[in-house]
């Protein structure tokens, strides 16, 4: 019931001739993504994600409109910065901003002049080195995994709120379903959406989740 959960959900239901079920145990939001401070930017050190994060924010930016669903998108710029006193990090900023342009990313390296003007009342060390990205921002966290799954749920996708994955079902090595706190579910595939209980489930079956 996270953002990932509620986004494969949203993705697969439409491509599926079978149903689909995502079970949540709480309700959705009740791990890490409900107290996510949903920042949307594209500065990461590797390239496929950066290229990931672009691609999400033209989704996430452009949701509303297509669908008349709300996530409480904000496009305020995101500011990433190192002071000089961390002259590797400085030197990091400056090969992400090399490596974003590169795949066509709006972003610009700037100096702590241009960083207090960016944001006024700021204070910046001289020697700070900073990505601006005009069009980053954020989404409220709650009303996307809210309109995300309200999607899903018009799409086909069934969700479950307050149905707890006890175990996977595994037959002959191969995943067929689970066992649940509401009974059994028979699956043709599955996929564990757990985020940091993961491990925990995946020990049971001596599988390795790294």
């Amino acid at each position: 019931g996270g953002i990932m959960g509620v986004s494969i959900a949203r993705a697969c239901a439409p491509r599926t001739r079978e149903s689909l079920v995502l079970i949540e145990r709480k309700h959705l939001g009740a791990g890490s993504s409900g107290r996510s401070g949903a920042i949307l930017r594209a500065h990461y050190r590797d390239a496929v994600v950066a290229r990931m994060a672009h691609e999400s924010l033209r989704e996430y930016s452009s949701f509303e409109a297509r669908t008349g669903l709300p996530l409480g998108f904000q496009r305020t710029g995101v500011l990433t910065l190192a002071g000089p006193a961390q002259p590797e990090w400085c030197q990091r900023v400056r090969e992400n901003v090399a490596m974003m342009q590169g795949l066509g990313i709006r972003v610009e390296l700037v100096d702590a002049a241009r960083m207090r003007a960016l944001v006024p009342g700021s204070v910046i060390a001289e020697g700070s080195v900073g990505s601006w990205e005009p069009e980053g921002g954020f989404v409220d966290p709650n009303q996307t995994l809210a309109s995300f799954a309200q999607q899903a749920t018009q799409l086909g996708a069934e969700l479950r709120t307050g149905v707890e994955l006890l175990e996977l079902r595994v037959h002959a090595g191969r995943v067929t379903g689970a066992h649940t706190s509401a009974g059994e579910l028979e699956a043709e595939q599955v996929v564990v959406v757990a985020g940091p209980w993961t491990r925990a489930l995946f020990e049971k079956h001596g599988l390795d989740s790294r």
